[in-house]
């Protein structure tokens, strides 16, 4: 049986149905149908069946197969269809799907950003972020959300997700030779890739600048957990120097500098450790991380002093007490009178009092002080209290405690 003869028995078939009290036929998310489907919907619009039979489309309006686009619009202009646009929610009903406790400049945030699409909302609220927002490092969606936004990418040929994983180490907007040059594609192949991307609606094109973007934070996530890892660290080395060259913040640059380790490379150890120590009280495992690998690229071996007191001081913040001390007995030997010196003391004995250790960080800190000898006032002022911080920690005698008290007195 050809094609034309199946449509109409189609026809045949739904105009029977329909004949005992009306047929209603709902189609959701025909944007996702296969090439014989959409050509079955296109012959049942130019031929719709006879009788009480009532066909709802519903659709993406830019990922809609662009034949039966033009079918229903003349379907529209003949009086044959009538198109709904869907009208947005409330922002009564928006707010209600997010977490009570959030902000209401971050609930504005989300609503914007969303344009109150309830799906987008529901996954900002599981996130509690928008994802990409203030940070250079994409989280890793739930599952459930994952799974979700794959969906968007299931009809996507290998070139394009390879494109697309590309596009997401990049950042937005970005220009198409750059992404070419990350994704290692150039040619007809990028723009045949990109011209996928946008008609499955997940890129989208700024019309002045000519820039592309994910059309929504979450596809650019989920592309970027997808990719490989190995091949992420080809991808974000290879993005390195085109951020760099941007002038991007260093918080920015950093998660990508640290997978283009190139030993010499001064630049970009000065760009991961000030970055580290601008996470360090916030995301000290992630300033670990970068000051480690900014120290291996400037030079090998012992870094300088206020490189190795933030690498130990990052590590101890991120639980690793042990190997920060280790780190930071790297500054022992050094001017002790130096103040690295005394914040090396210090958090050395902050780590040995949490180790259990209250009686160590106390001889830490008597040693320090002897060394200086009351001749810094300064330094000596925060050693006496560091002690008396861990001598109360350690519930010392009162007659000890009044001595150390004492000593604080001008």
């Amino acid at each position: 049986m050809g094609r034309y003869q199946l449509f109409s028995a189609v026809r045949a078939l739904l105009e029977h149905l329909g004949s005992d009290g009306g047929l209603l036929i709902t189609l959701d998310d025909l944007h996702c149908a296969d090439e014989a489907s959409m050509e079955l919907v296109a012959h049942l619009v130019r031929h719709p069946p006879a009788g009480p039979v009532l066909m709802a489309l519903a659709h993406r309006p830019r990922q809609l197969d662009h034949n039966l686009q033009d079918v229903l619009n003349q379907a529209v202009a003949n009086g044959r269809a009538k198109r709904v646009v869907a009208a947005g929610i409330s922002r009564e009903a928006a707010l209600a799907l997010l977490p009570e406790d959030m902000s209401r400049v971050q609930c504005d945030l989300m609503l914007d950003e969303s344009d109150r699409n309830p799906g987008l909302l529901k996954a900002y609220s599981a996130l509690r972020s928008i994802p990409g927002e203030h940070t250079p490092i994409m989280p890793r969606l739930p599952l459930d959300v994952l799974t979700d936004t794959l969906r968007d990418f299931r009809a996507l040929s290998d070139l394009a997700w390879q494109v697309a994983g590309a596009a997401a180490v990049l950042g937005e907007p970005f220009i198409p030779a750059d992404v070419g040059y990350v994704a290692c594609v150039s040619g007809e192949e990028l723009c045949s890739a990109i011209d996928e991307l946008v008609r499955e609606d997940l890129l989208r094109v700024d019309g002045v600048t000519r820039r592309l973007r994910f059309s929504n934070p979450l596809l650019r996530a989920a592309a970027y957990q997808t990719a490989g890892t190995g091949w992420l660290f080809g991808a974000d080395g290879r993005a390195a120097p085109i951020l760099a060259q941007q002038g991007g913040d260093p918080l920015d640059l950093a998660g990508y500098l640290q997978y283009a380790a190139v030993t010499g490379d001064t630049d970009s150890s000065r760009i991961l450790l000030e970055a580290a120590a601008e996470t360090l009280w916030t995301d000290p495992g992630q300033a670990a991380t970068w000051a480690a690998t900014a120290m291996g690229m400037s030079r090998p071996g012992p870094g300088t002093g206020p490189e190795t007191l933030l690498l130990g001081s990052a590590l101890m913040l991120s639980g690793k007490l042990s190997q920060g001390m280790t780190v930071l007995d790297g500054l022992r030997g050094e001017d002790e009178s130096h103040p690295i010196h005394l914040k090396a003391t210090l958090w050395r004995a902050w780590a040995l009092r949490n180790l259990g250790r209250p009686d160590g960080a106390d001889q830490e800190i008597a040693a320090a002080l002897k060394l200086t000898g009351g001749q810094e006032r300064e330094q000596h002022a925060l050693l006496l209290g560091a002690r008396l911080e861990n001598a109360l920690a350690a519930r010392a005698p009162a007659e000890l405690m009044d001595t150390l008290l004492a000593g604080l007195t001008p």
